[in-house]
């Protein structure tokens, strides 16, 4: 059985990473077993990152390269019925939702504090350690952030600027979706894990973010995330 470690729940979601969250519901629709292991601990991870997960005694990290891997021992992958088309138009919006709109999610949690941003005390919550150990880890970590946001390239963008391009990521994201329930056919693939994980981080924030605001004008986004949800993670359905 696999051995999944990944950030604990937060916010009313199965977890506060979008990249846990994907992995967990393709476990889910592809029915492989797995036991949970909550943890903040990064250590034990070849990428020093969540999630990884342990099988047969070796570790895999990367949410992507394990799907990957999965996909490729699969007698039934979800990709399979796929066209070629289909296959690179899941890629390149993955792309777009893990490598740029994911970190405006990031900047919205991290360094925008307006709307009574309370990112800093729900992670202080969830973390269970004395206030003084919290502030030093904390402002080491938002350094860690400001660093990647930088690297990446969003963290030089003024604030609207920034916010325009999101709007954009999901302007794109919607139109492709249109009126459907999932991107390609009557049930979910790749690119449908992918994109509720991100957005459903959006929806879920607790304070009036930027980033949520922008995203409620986009329906059929919210309801896809509502809809993602509700198969993969019904009530009472822990692992």
């Amino acid at each position: 059985m696999i051995e999944l470690y990944q950030f604990p729940p937060m916010y009313n979601l199965p977890n506060a990473s979008p990249f846990c969250m994907k992995l967990e519901s393709y476990l889910r629709a592809q029915k492989i077993e797995y036991k949970n292991h909550y943890s903040v601990d990064t250590r034990h991870s070849p990428t020093k990152k969540l999630p990884f997960m342990r099988e047969n005694g070796k570790i895999y990290s990367d949410s992507g390269r394990i799907i990957e891997r999965l996909e490729a021992e699969s007698q039934t992958p979800m990709q399979a019925r796929l066209t070629a088309r289909e296959k690179a138009i899941t890629l390149g919006f993955i792309r777009l939702c893990e490598e740029h709109l994911y970190w405006v999610l990031v900047y919205t949690r991290w360094v925008d504090l307006e709307g009574n941003n309370t990112w800093k005390e729900d992670l202080q919550k969830g973390a269970k350690v004395p206030g003084f150990i919290f502030k030093v880890i904390y402002k080491a970590l938002q350094r860690t952030v400001l660093k990647q946001l930088d690297g990446q390239g969003l963290g030089r963008h003024e604030k609207e600027a920034i916010y325009l391009l999101a709007d954009q990521d999901l302007q794109a994201l919607s139109d492709f979706l249109g009126e459907r329930h999932y991107f390609f056919g009557d049930r979910a693939t790749l690119l449908d894990h992918a994109l509720y994980a991100v957005t459903s981080s959006i929806y879920h924030t607790p304070w009036d973010s930027r980033l949520k605001a922008i995203a409620l004008q986009y329906e059929n986004l919210n309801e896809h995330s509502k809809r993602m949800l509700s198969i993969f993670f019904s009530k009472g359905d822990d692992n």
